[in-house]
């Protein structure tokens, strides 16, 4: 396989989860149709992450082991990001079964990541990395917390995980997308800065999807129940 076919085979499939991402997110929440997009949305973005390799090891010119880096802890935090909202659907009755093994060592191994990303970037004064390690940082952090919580569980705990990461794939779709247009339209020549700055531009869109899905559905930021809820389910009960 030649480089230029990888990234070919990258691309095509890259606009197939677009165009999934988008029809789930049309779809009526919870519908049939939803749910056979989703899915499929899932999938793609499994194969776009494996679709990376190929394209790095292909790549003309000499061997960049910052390059690889970067875009394999990009993989992987695709790939975590992509089972966390599949499995809090699929495990939503089982939370020990969802925050299992791979979900105890994913965690701390994309948090980790984030951070050789993050200093990688400062050192380097690349914006771009800095700015894309806020993924394994977050995610990873959040993952360990959840992973060890001992305290009764937010009734919709499912939901909120499910919601945060589809929302936070919305980053994984449409930020080089961004950058992509930009430099079909506007300037070819446009460089990391903007690549990084159009990063944070997707990252504020899905931070505002999942507070506007959140208070649509009731779903709060926190996966522990409320002091008032556990009182009231133990008089209840």
């Amino acid at each position: 396989m030649s480089y230029e076919l990888a990234v070919a085979a990258h691309v095509a499939v890259g606009t197939v989860g677009l165009l999934g991402y988008w029809g789930a997110l049309a779809a009526v929440k919870g519908s049939p149709r939803h749910r056979a997009v989703g899915k499929a949305f899932f999938v793609t973005l499994l194969l776009v992450a494996l679709s990376v390799g190929p394209v790095l090891f292909l790549r003309p010119g000499p061997f960049d082991p910052a390059y690889v880096v970067q875009f394999t802890y990009l993989s992987l935090c695709l790939l975590t990001v992509t089972m966390i909202g599949w499995t809090a659907i699929r495990w939503k009755h089982d939370p020990e079964r969802f925050r299992g093994r791979a979900f105890r060592i994913l965690g701390p191994v994309i948090f980790v990541l984030g951070l050789v990303v993050l200093a990688a970037g400062l050192a380097g004064g690349d914006p771009l990395p800095a700015v894309l390690s806020w993924v394994g940082v977050f995610f990873g952090a959040t993952m360990m917390r959840f992973a060890w919580m001992r305290a009764p569980l937010h009734p919709r705990w499912w939901l909120n995980w499910h919601l945060t990461a589809v929302c936070l794939l919305f980053t994984a779709v449409h930020g080089t997308l961004l950058l992509v247009v930009w430099r079909w339209a506007v300037d070819p020549e446009a460089g990391r800065p903007l690549a990084a700055a159009f990063q944070l531009l997707a990252l504020a869109i899905a931070i505002g999807l999942r507070l506007w899905f959140g208070q649509r559905r009731g779903v709060p930021l926190r996966f522990s129940q409320p002091q008032g809820g556990a009182v009231r389910a133990v008089v209840q009960g």
